[in-house]
């Protein structure tokens, strides 16, 4: 014995390939954790009367952030932890469940209800999405764009919200697109643009959307984000 003293709140995870971006490491390493806390990563013994869990040919990493789910409305998951930190999943963004208009129904409905981090990229639309049966192709579909609405909304829930989801729209050009971009600068949100090419192909302007969405990605590439606390690490 050396007397070191048992430590039975730590674990080490053994043998695995450890990447952890944050600090540029990719490489077979243990990891040491006491509480539910990272130690330790590296080579070392494992501590007396720690919980060794062999994890060689495996990956350890970070929890992953996952910016496209579905948690509100017809497309939302029963379980969203299912989707989440079940599959190592830490966080994740619902991608256009709710608009300007649903937003406090989101709240509402999923705050606190998830082990998983949840945020929220609403949709151009108010209403976001609300029916499956609403064609992307028609720019009818999005209805107003109430600033003041959006402004008072990115004020109370500034937090919570990571980006704006607009979607490429059948034979109107660009325009949707600028009017998201124009949205998402006024608010301070940077740009989510969702485009199906399932569907795309089959519209009678396939060739020209797809030169517009080409247009389109360059214009929202282009554009210069506001340094927000809020933004952190999405792009």
């Amino acid at each position: 014995m050396n007397g070191e003293k048992p430590q039975p709140g730590a674990s080490v995870l053994k043998g695995g390939r450890v990447i952890d971006p944050g600090q540029e490491l990719d490489r077979i390493a243990d990891v040491l954790i006491r509480d539910g806390v990272i130690e330790a990563v590296g080579d070392f013994p494992a501590p007396p009367g720690a919980t060794v869990i062999d994890v060689s040919g495996q990956t350890v990493t970070p929890g992953w952030i996952d910016i496209h789910v579905h948690a509100f409305g017809p497309l939302g998951f029963a379980d969203l932890d299912s989707i989440g930190i079940y599959q190592g999943v830490t966080s994740f963004i619902d991608a256009g469940g709710p608009g300007v208009a649903t937003i406090d129904e989101f709240v509402a409905q999923l705050e606190g209800r998830t082990r998983t981090s949840l945020y929220c990229g609403p949709y151009i639309r108010p209403m976001g999405i609300i029916a499956l049966g609403f064609i992307e192709g028609d720019v009818r579909t999005l209805g107003s764009i109430p600033i003041e609405l959006w402004l008072d909304v990115m004020s109370e829930h500034r937090d919570l919200l990571r980006y704006l989801k607009i979607g490429a729209f059948e034979n109107y050009g660009t325009g949707p697109l600028k009017l998201g971009k124009g949205l998402a600068e006024t608010i301070g949100l940077p740009v989510y643009a969702h485009v199906a090419l399932c569907l795309c192909l089959e519209f009678q302007g396939a060739a020209r959307l797809q030169a517009d969405i080409r247009q389109g990605a360059a214009l929202l590439r282009g554009r210069e984000r506001p340094k927000r606390h809020h933004e952190r690490a999405w792009t």
